[in-house]
């Protein structure tokens, strides 16, 4: 068993943190792009929002 400072517990949660807020900054951005691109083929392509998003998926082609 190991013993942490109170000092190390912090520095760990804080990391931990920093790492999940990074993961959805990114994945918002990828959500947003995706968004935008769906948007752009629905008005081209004379389909709704809904149908187009069914087609195009950023979840399955990153993992996320």
């Amino acid at each position: 068993m190991t013993h942490l400072s109170e000092e190390q517990v912090k520095k760990q949660i804080w990391e931990s943190l920093r790492y999940k807020k990074e993961f959805r900054t990114r994945y918002i951005l990828f959500a947003s792009e995706e968004a935008n691109i769906i948007n752009k083929a629905s008005t081209k392509k004379g389909r709704n929002f809904d149908e187009l998003a069914k087609l195009v998926s950023f979840d399955e082609a990153t993992g996320l």
